[in-house]
């Protein structure tokens, strides 16, 4: 079997796994934990898709809807 230049071994994967794991500097919360940029992206959209389901559930009453006609 012919490795490509991109392919990564179990090795190589442990390998950074354990340097990523070793940028953390809190175990539970991980890379992606409270105080990182992706909880500032993330938190936007869902409150942006959270938003229109609420609304879609508000119209989807009879007297909601009544209310807003």
């Amino acid at each position: 079997m012919h490795a490509s230049p991109d392919f990564v071994t179990a090795n190589q994967f442990h390998v950074r796994l354990r340097e990523a794991a070793g940028l953390s500097s809190d175990p539970v919360m991980g890379l992606f934990g409270p105080d990182s940029m992706m909880w500032r992206v993330a938190r936007q959209s869902a409150l942006f898709l959270g938003g229109w389901r609420a609304a879609l559930l508000e119209l989807a009453h009879p007297w909601v809807a009544n209310a807003v006609d």
